[in-house]
């Protein structure tokens, strides 16, 4: 297996102190918690952040707290189950601008007992989770293949 590693300190980062500065990251569930955390690092941090949420306004409002902050950030209505959807934004986004970085942050949890938990949340628990993270990198690999490489993140907290 390929080892590999983002060193974001040290003797790796670029004169601006980051190797994130001319980046461009897309960040799945960037409108809140972890996500938009990470969105909000990345781009105090000189990336480009491209933000999709289910939620267009959540999408939006993140996006502009990061550009009133003197980021670069867009923000985009996505549900990560669907995977032409998916796949028409990023589209999209490629469109704009190299993309080198997917962190694969939108989650669910279903926080119960086994007993408790219809087969409906478990489907979408695993729709989510599993298939969002599937419908993304399957709609990005081959973007990042052409361009030489790029790195995937695939995040998973009940918090995320």
């Amino acid at each position: 297996m390929e080892k590999r590693s983002l060193a974001l300190k040290g003797a790796m980062a670029n004169v601006n102190g980051s190797r994130l500065n001319g980046k461009a990251a897309i960040v799945t569930g960037g409108a809140s918690g972890i996500g938009q955390a990470i969105a909000e690092t990345f781009a105090a941090n000189g990336a480009s952040v491209h933000i999709l949420d289910i939620s267009a306004d959540r999408s939006a409002e993140a996006a502009g707290r990061i550009t009133r902050a003197g980021g670069k950030a867009c923000s985009y209505e996505c549900d990560v189950t669907r995977q032409k959807q998916v796949e028409a934004v990023l589209r999209q986004v490629f469109q704009r601008e190299r993309i080198d970085i997917l962190v694969n942050n939108a989650g669910v949890a279903h926080i119960g007992k086994l007993e408790n938990t219809s087969e409906h949340d478990f489907d979408n628990v695993f729709r989510v989770n599993v298939k969002g993270f599937y419908n993304c990198m399957f709609a990005v690999v081959e973007h990042m293949k052409k361009q030489g490489g790029g790195v995937i993140l695939n995040m998973a907290s009940v918090a995320a």
